[in-house]
């Protein structure tokens, strides 16, 4: 059988739910989510309260503090993971999803991915409508206020192309989800999991796409049992929007 991934234990059985094999407390999951916001969210206000004392930034000290602010997200996951469950609770990575996956997985998560991109394009023009705004005007503003330079947009590709959703796997369906998969059923846990999802991303007009897309994200991470599989579906989301974003730009 070809994988993915060769390396680290392997998925559980089949019928088995994804996830820790000891159970995860709602402590383990808070204090996590609580070192990851405080990373994340430490920088920020450092950023936000120069930029009121300078009366706002410029164009290009925005652009590079967006690029920089898109860093902290994968480092403020990763760190608050490892920091409470890998280091204090000794749970290994492999209980969050980092387990082999069957290459088989490769053209569904494609085919998600698809599906995604699909919803996505059907329902952002009422939205725009509604809210009197092009959202594509809104994303091109807010990576590229100052016109995209090719290194610019390496960085953003590889940290919204690639870090990001692999931190956001990590969080939302290796910690989150599992969590709620020991307690609850897959439906409730996968709809719970996926509304957090979209919540966390903050942009209402946005809340739609991204809950469907959690909603899916959710059953390839339970239908798989590894972290990988849904992180590539992740990853050609938003490397694809990234894409079409950025042709606007040049």
């Amino acid at each position: 059988m070809m994988q993915i991934w060769k390396g680290g234990r392997l998925p559980p059985e089949e019928g088995a739910a994804p996830g820790p094999r000891r159970p995860l407390t709602f402590l383990d999951v808070l204090f996590a989510c609580a070192v990851a916001s405080a990373i994340i969210l430490i920088p920020i206000v450092g950023v936000l309260t120069f930029a009121a004392r300078h009366q706002g930034l410029d164009d290009n000290t925005a652009s590079l503090a967006t690029i920089g602010l898109l860093l902290l997200e994968p480092i403020g996951i990763f760190g608050g993971v490892y920091a409470v469950l890998i280091l204090w609770r000794r749970f290994a990575w492999a209980d969050f999803g980092f387990c082999r996956a069957d290459l088989r997985w490769a053209v569904p998560a494609a085919l998600a991915a698809v599906g995604c991109l699909g919803f996505s394009a059907a329902v952002t023009p009422f939205f725009d409508r509604f809210y009197h705004t092009s959202m594509l005007e809104e994303y091109l503003a807010l990576f590229a206020p100052a016109g995209l330079s090719w290194w610019r947009a390496a960085i953003i590709m590889l940290a919204v192309g690639g870090l990001v959703p692999l931190a956001e796997e990590v969080l939302f369906r290796g910690v989150i989800y599992a969590w709620l998969r020991q307690r609850w059923g897959v439906a409730l846990s996968t709809a719970v999991s996926a509304g957090l999802f979209a919540l966390a991303h903050g942009n209402p007009r946005m809340t739609l796409q991204i809950f469907v897309t959690g909603l899916i994200l959710a059953v390839l991470y339970e239908r798989s049992r590894s972290i990988f599989v849904s992180t590539l579906t992740h990853m050609a989301v938003n490397t694809i929007s990234l894409v079409v974003i950025f042709s606007y730009a040049t």
